[in-house]
């Protein structure tokens, strides 16, 4: 799901543009879990090794740079190329009409409502 992983880290830092520089790997887990995954039923990681893979795999495509580290607390991440990012962003907004499934578009919708709603909040 590194797709749908760096569709989210997209939106993530739209609420939070000031992280863009350094972010904690514990706040986006935060996000995905506590906001995706309990308030808004979108599960796309079993797990936070789960969401620590999908990182592991932006960082080889050089998206983002991390050290490594088992202790997921100290981890924090930043930004290496804003224009993969975007590529990668519109590949996931085109795949609803690119594939013709519906349920990709409802997961968008989705994600950009929890996003929304968490803009007003913070």
């Amino acid at each position: 799901m590194w797709t749908y992983t760096t569709y989210i880290l997209s939106k993530y830092f739209e609420i939070h543009p000031e992280k863009e520089d350094e972010l904690a790997f514990s706040d986006f887990a935060d996000f995905v879990f506590d906001v995706l995954w309990r308030k808004d039923n979108l599960i796309f990681h079993d797990g936070v090794q789960d969401l620590y893979l999908d990182f592991k795999y932006l960082k080889k495509l050089e998206i983002i740079e991390f050290k490594e580290n088992d202790n997921l607390e100290k981890v924090k991440v930043k930004i290496r190329d804003k224009n993969k990012i975007s590529q990668i962003v519109e590949v996931v907004e085109e795949s609803a009409t690119l594939t013709g499934v519906k349920l990709f578009s409802e997961y968008l919708q989705r994600i950009n409502k929890a996003v929304e709603r968490t803009r007003v909040v913070t």
